[in-house]
């Protein structure tokens, strides 16, 4: 199945309005390095950690969810993936993209074990992307953006459920940093190669 970008708005919105929250639980607990909160609605995420079984099912096995989005860089449009579904258009994570997850709670974690990741290099194509920010720690955009020939890199603001859009010729920018577990959308303009230099990025 799937959805044209300019058709994601429409989902958010049916999605979230129809349903009900639900009461979440207070308690302690100690959380794996790889923490991502997640809020009732669409969250974009990425994952910071790379597991050993990649399959939809394990990643999201403790966390209520109802459907993931994965985009099409090709095609151009969002393939979906429902727990409830026998046919499903994919079934593994692909740690190099960024997912949407609509997550059925008020609140909550997905917590992923697994390998930190190095250095990393992503083929881009010209349109939209959905490449994952795959570190544990925050880093300024500007130090991976260097050199791409891309004209809008979004986020996703789980609390508003909006898109957040940052353009290089925009006089006042609304973020510069990239969180652990946040996902991305880049609109380039030509392809390229989105290159993670993990020192640098820290440094």
């Amino acid at each position: 199945l799937l959805l044209s970008f300019l058709q994601l708005a429409w989902i958010l919105w049916l999605n979230f309005s129809l349903t009900s929250k639900i009461a979440g639980t207070v308690g302690v607990r100690v959380l794996q390095p790889c923490s991502i909160r997640l809020s009732e609605g669409w969250n974009l995420i990425s994952l910071c950690m790379k597991p050993d079984n990649l399959s939809i099912s394990a990643i999201l096995e403790d966390v209520d969810y109802r459907y993931v989005l994965r985009w099409n860089r090709s095609r151009q449009e969002f393939d979906i993936y429902s727990p409830r579904s026998s046919q499903n258009p994919f079934t593994e994570w692909d740690p190099n993209e960024s997912y949407f997850i609509y997550y059925r709670n008020q609140t909550g974690w997905l917590e992923v074990a697994g390998e930190e990741f190095g250095d990393l290099e992503i083929p881009l194509l010209v349109g939209w992307n959905a490449p994952s920010y795959p570190y544990l720690f925050s880093t300024n955009i500007s130090r991976y953006l260097s050199g791409l020939d891309y004209r809008y890199l979004m986020k996703w603001n789980t609390s508003q459920q909006a898109w957040t859009i940052f353009s290089p010729r925009a006089a006042v920018k609304p973020f510069w940093l990239i969180y652990r577990g946040e996902g991305q959308f880049l609109l380039m303009r030509s392809d390229g190669v989105l290159k993670y230099n993990k020192s640098l990025l820290q440094s």
